[in-house]
């Protein structure tokens, strides 16, 4: 239809409008820029779930409901669209991962070796191939291959290879190093060296005491700007392609998990994008609590991020902190030991009453937190925490909590979380079920079944939100992550040729359905990051923040929404991907 006829079907509504009462004030419903007419438009508002007709004005939603209502919004300048029936939700909020972590590392070695004899043999190649005595980085050494228990790698085994140059290995789930002798000695790490935070951040030992080489969590982090110098030219493209790929799979908004102690280099670079309009969405920067003594430093930090870097849409309002590692390296905080290691201590970053008094201090100086909890007694001691905060603090308490991963909860915590008022943000894409499972031998077939129940948490009125938390683009959509919740397996595609899908173990009352999902995705993300009022659902007076989507997610093959990509991408009213006849 065109905007002559439009134009002539308004005045004729009008006219009939005059004929049966009083005359509507025109100034009551002036033009819209854009009208868009026609749709499914699914817009995550108990109140009103779906509508088919929006209009958009300076940048927000100033109707929303039927294609014959949003006809009084056209004028003669403004732009119409027929959504001829396509699926329309709101931009979606990405509540934990790392767009400034990509081309940071710069391997030297890459070996996508699964067991330990090929990839030593890709090692031996390397150094042969490549004499020298400068740093070598490599990437990435099997954990499932090594771990055992208490039992990891060892420096003895690197040696052999590279006996006199440093040699720093990232494991395949990120969170463990391994560095042979002379690593160690160029970094200052001996049989004295203290463990910056045992059981966590450590430096293993064998029996005997002897450094084996195998370096955890913020242990390793904190050498990173030692041993890792950035590329700018590689960073900057990386991160361009990160945020790129986001905003074209309908991100509008996105919290940075953190960036180890490269933040000026990230958020100088964001912030030179915003002030050029390229930043294509809105992104939360943080300072991250990966060893006890830098909470000292944090909110002195972020006030600093604030002054030198923020802007409309890079802002900083929430701190990282690390409660405890992963399972993959026996770094979790457990209520109970892991299953193959009977002489496991646990134990959490901070303390409950250090992490009480912490949020008290957040509490004054108006900041919200992050914590990254994989084990069941880290998740009890962050809502234990809250909860001692709330009672010293009463009602007014400031903090917005948000808690990350939730691998393993206490079915006794599972309604804290509502009552308590923290979100419980899952990375929606790791709840398929690995065969074999990497942590599976630590938890035991009951925690290995029983993991990251979002459901329950949903069903006790949480605050549950999603993420992709990575920084492969691969993994990055957000479809991927609304299909492995939905049907907890992971795409068809990823299996081994000889796998039977329908003979994997899934959780059935762990499948999500769609709509808590969408939720997760929007207003649930819009509330972890105190954007609640702005964005996460289509409403009158919200930012104009939506996705055009060629498929309706309640109608596709459930199998399939991995491979979804929006026609288009609009946030605050502007077209950001894609394009709208």
């Amino acid at each position: 239809m065109n905007r002559t006829i439009r134009l002539a079907l308004v005045s004729l509504l009008l006219a009939q409008v005059a004929a049966c009462g009083p005359t509507t004030d025109p100034a009551a419903t002036p033009a819209a820029d854009w009208v868009l007419t026609n749709g499914r438009i699914y817009t995550v508002n108990e109140t009103q779930p779906w509508a088919e007709a929006v209009a958009v004005s300076n940048g927000r939603f100033v109707y929303v409901g039927d294609s014959e209502g949003a006809a009084s919004f056209i004028g003669e300048d403004t732009q119409t669209s027929d959504l001829d029936g396509r699926m329309v939700m709101p931009g979606i909020v990405d509540g934990h991962t790392h767009p400034g972590l990509i081309g940071i590392e710069q391997f030297e070695i890459e070996s996508e070796a699964t067991d330990r004899d090929a990839f030593m043999a890709d090692l031996a190649a390397w150094a042969e191939a490549n004499p020298g005595q400068d740093w070598v980085r490599g990437c990435c050494w099997p954990a499932m291959a090594y771990v055992d228990g208490d039992k990891g790698p060892d420096r003895a085994d690197l040696d052999a290879i590279f006996p006199d140059r440093p040699l720093w290995l990232t494991s395949s789930s990120w969170h463990s190093y391994w560095l042979n002798s002379a690593a160690l000695r160029e970094l200052g790490i001996d049989g004295d060296s203290q463990d910056p935070r045992f059981p966590i951040a450590m430096y293993k030992r064998d029996d005997s005491g002897r450094l084996t080489g195998w370096v955890k969590e913020g242990a390793g982090w904190q050498f990173f700007a030692d041993i890792f110098e950035i590329n700018d030219e590689i960073h900057r493209r990386s991160v361009r392609e990160f945020l790129q790929t986001l905003s074209e799979h309908g991100v509008v908004a996105v919290y940075d998990g953190g960036n180890l102690d490269f933040s000026d280099s990230v958020y100088g670079f964001l912030a030179e994008l915003e002030k050029a309009g390229e930043l294509p969405l809105r992104y939360e920067g943080t300072y991250m609590i990966s060893l006890p003594e830098r909470r000292n430093h944090a909110v002195a930090e972020m006030r600093r991020f604030r002054e030198a870097y923020g802007g409309e849409l890079l802002q900083f309002n929430t701190i990282k902190l690390f409660m405890d590692g992963i399972d993959e390296n026996r770094s979790g905080a457990m209520l109970e030991p892991y299953t193959d290691d009977p002489n496991y201590v646990s134990d959490t970053m901070l303390s409950v009453e250090d992490l009480r008094d912490f949020l008290i201090e957040l509490h004054e100086e108006k900041f919200d937190l992050h914590v990254h909890v994989i084990g069941d007694l880290a998740v009890k001691s962050v809502l234990d925490a809250v909860e001692a905060a709330k009672t010293e603090v009463g009602q007014d308490f400031y903090p917005r909590v948000s808690t990350a991963h939730l691998q393993n909860i206490h079915p006794s915590d599972h309604a804290r979380f509502g009552e308590l008022g923290v979100s419980a943000n899952f990375t929606a894409w790791w709840h398929g079920v690995d065969e074999p499972d990497p942590a599976a031998a630590g938890l035991g077939p009951e925690r290995s079944d029983n993991t990251y129940p979002a459901r329950a948490l949903f069903d006790n009125d949480g605050n549950v939100t999603f993420s992709s938390d990575d920084w492969r683009l691969d993994v990055l959509s957000p479809f991927l992550g609304i299909q492995v919740g939905h049907t907890r397996q992971y795409p068809r595609e990823w299996l081994a040729d000889d796998a039977n899908p329908e003979d994997i173990r899934q959780p059935e009352y762990e499948k999500l359905p769609l709509e808590l999902l969408l939720k997760g995705y929007t207003i649930n993300g819009a509330r972890q990051l105190r954007m609640d009022g702005q964005i996460g659902s289509i409403e009158t007076d919200k930012s104009a923040d939506f996705l055009v989507l060629g498929d309706n997610l309640f109608e596709v093959d459930p199998y399939t929404m991995h491979t979804i990509k929006p026609v288009a991408v609009v946030m605050q009213g502007a077209l950001k991907q894609g394009a709208l006849n």
